[in-house]
């Protein structure tokens, strides 16, 4: 009987315990009453402590912002069981006061909180952005990819090259016709605007990361009275509506039928009341829903600019620290294409290295070294842990990159990591679940196209003036939010002859080709 009993109280003991722990949060650095962890957050180097703190309380960690709990996911295996095993549950975003009380606009889609109207909008961006639709934009993709290769027989300057490649893809495909010097000035503005001066600039990393989650509301209205937000913020939606409003209307003018912007107001119209939905474009650029619009346009473009240019700047970063790495992929594309031609979409299944270079360009230095926040809709748990509702779910995007029990020496740029072990899950940057990035397969292609075309082409090598410096330690434009790597340069030297020949003829065959298409381009 004793014995019994005794068993009974173990097997208590045993339940009492288990739920214990599966009430608690996931491990962390212990907060302090009131404030939680924000006197552990540094205004700078944000991921290094962030990589600490993953190293010392596990892949799954928990912080306090005030009341806020934030739960970062640090592993590919726990960011997969939480964001799309139960994306169910995790597929909305925080709410962000910033948007709605000081900028004064409607959130873009990629911070709509989970719901019909997100569903609308992710519907439209798979449309445009599906696997393949992303093939018909080829042609665009092969043209401006060609005009990169002219101009750096002419210039070094790849920071500007690079520039004008992903602002005139973005504006291509968005309104259906190439940027002039006069438009990308202005869209780096606004762009500017959004992520310096409103985000970065005002509000310095602590306090942006802080006010992200939205969880100390008097020091944001503080912040706005010193700070003149709401001035900052009118400034950035004026240039933002006027810009997009006559970009969008001369592209339904001039009868883009396959642009973005084009189908965006399309798809608005369709969301309107019948009555609305008859109204006039002057009419309907004064409803909401042209605001909406205007944010969308704004954020397809960014996301193709930004993106496309950040990699870019990466890969030459890669290549000037990686040379033995280079010329490994240029020996597959010699044998593979020579210099008599360009490489090509239909090429990529014959060049494992260079995709896998590509893919390593991606896990190196992601442009988003944290993933964009999202919230959990209701309790959910993990291993032994509980993630309350209400929980702000950030993947820790840089840790899961550099994590040694998946990659060899993950700090090292390896160009074949990818090739050598196919098993090995993609890039953490296009994230997880319902919210991953709609524009991964636009990404990898114009990618692709550009990075194969200049290792096909160019030798890359350390400016004269740049020969000692040490790129490795090359920071990023805008803080902790965004890797984008500060300025450097680099030289271009053309690899033969042969290859400058055929970056003549390809240009010159381009522009009599496709016309009204490169009306920019020059030819020789």
């Amino acid at each position: 009987m004793l014995s019994l009993w005794i068993c009974i109280l173990s097997l208590l003991l045993v339940l009492l315990f288990k739920w214990d722990r599966k009430s608690q949060l996931p491990p962390g650095p212990k907060p302090l009453p009131l404030i939680g962890n924000i006197h552990q957050l540094p205004s700078s180097s944000f991921l290094s402590l962030l990589q600490q703190w993953h190293t010392t309380y596990g892949p799954i960690i928990s912080i306090r912002i005030g009341a806020q709990v934030i739960v970062f996911l640090g592993s590919h295996h726990v960011a997969h069981e939480v964001m799309a095993r139960q994306g169910a549950w995790c597929s909305s975003r925080p709410e962000i006061p910033f948007f709605k009380r000081i900028l004064q606009i409607p959130l873009p889609s990629g911070l709509l909180p989970y719901g019909e109207k997100w569903k609308r909008h992710r519907r439209f961006q798979y449309s445009i952005l599906n696997t393949q639709t992303t093939k018909s934009y080829r042609r665009d993709l092969e043209l401006e990819s060609t005009q990169v290769l002219w101009q750096m027989l002419e210039s070094d300057d790849f920071e500007t090259v690079s520039s004008r490649y992903a602002y005139n893809l973005a504006s291509t495909l968005n309104f259906g016709q190439r940027s002039s010097e006069q438009d990308v000035a202005e869209i780096i503005e606004i762009q500017g605007l959004f992520i310096k001066n409103l985000i970065q600039g005002f509000v310095g990393e602590l306090l942006s990361t802080i006010l992200l989650f939205g969880s100390i509301p008097f020091i944001e209205t503080y912040l706005n009275w010193v700070l003149g937000w709401e001035n900052a913020g009118s400034k950035f939606t004026g240039r933002l509506r006027a810009f997009f409003t006559q970009h969008i209307n001369n592209s339904i003018r001039n009868g883009h039928q396959q642009s973005w912007a084009q189908g965006m107001v399309h798809e608005a119209q369709k969301a309107q009341k019948a009555q609305e939905s008859q109204e006039s474009p002057e009419t309907f650029e004064n409803s909401r829903n042209w605001d909406e619009i205007c944010l969308e346009s704004f954020e397809v473009h960014m996301a193709t600019s930004v993106t496309t240019q950040s990699s870019l700047s990466t890969f030459v970063l890669a290549a000037l620290l990686y040379p033995d790495a280079v010329a490994v992929v240029q020996d597959e594309l010699d044998a593979v294409i020579g210099p008599g031609r360009f490489p090509s979409f239909e090429d990529m299944p014959n060049l494992p290295r260079l995709n896998s270079f590509i893919k390593e360009v991606f896990r190196w230095r992601p442009l988003l070294p944290t993933s964009v926040p999202r919230v959990a809709s209701k309790d959910m748990e993990y291993s032994d842990y509980r993630i309350p509702a209400g929980s702000v779910l950030v993947v820790s995007q840089s840790v899961i990159n550099i994590d040694k029990a998946m990659f060899e020496e993950p700090e090292l740029f390896q160009g074949d990591r990818y090739m050598k072990n196919p098993e090995l899950p993609e890039p953490a940057a296009f994230g997880y679940g319902r919210r991953s990035c709609p524009g991964r397969h636009l990404a990898r292609e114009s990618t692709f196209i550009v990075i194969s075309r200049l290792l096909w082409g160019y030798k890359i090598a350390p400016h004269p003036e740049d020969q000692n410096r040490n790129f490795d330690r090359v920071g990023s434009k805008v803080g902790f939010a965004l890797f984008w790597p500060a300025s450097f340069r680099a030289t271009f030297q053309i690899r033969s002859p042969v290859h400058q020949t055929t970056v003549e003829r390809e240009i010159r065959d381009k522009c009599g080709k496709y016309g009204e298409g490169v009306e920019h381009m020059p030819v020789s």
